[in-house]
């Protein structure tokens, strides 16, 4: 499982040094799936493909560069990491640092994209 997820993040390293943000993006799903998997909780990654479409489009808008692969990688191997060394506390921590990332955007996709983020 662990070499799953290393194969994903040198995939995903590729991607970034040739700026291909949506291949990054796919991989970052494969990566969360593989994750899940390896976990023994692959429903979880089911519950979180429902509303995926609305978190695809937030992250278009709040995440579209280069500086934000860069940072997923490196959340990506602390994971990888963690889980490496057998260590859950710490790879729960690595999950939380890396799905804080998600919060601070909301007020600027809310301004971008009011209706994204609006029940209609």
């Amino acid at each position: 499982a662990i070499a799953a997820l290393r194969e994903v993040l040198v995939r995903q390293s590729e991607c970034a040094r040739e700026g291909d943000l949506a291949l990054f993006r796919r991989l970052g799903d494969e990566f969360h799936a593989a994750l899940a998997a390896a976990a023994g909780m692959p429903g979880v990654w089911a519950l979180v493909r429902q509303p995926k479409t609305h978190l695809d489009r937030y992250r278009a808008l709040v995440n579209p560069g280069p500086a934000r692969m860069t940072a997923a990688l490196g959340e990506h191997g602390d994971i990888i990491r963690a889980v490496e060394s057998r260590h859950p506390g710490r790879a729960a921590q690595a999950m939380r640092t890396h799905l804080r990332h998600v919060v601070p955007g909301l007020s600027v996709a809310l301004a971008l994209k009011p209706e994204y983020l609006t029940a209609r």
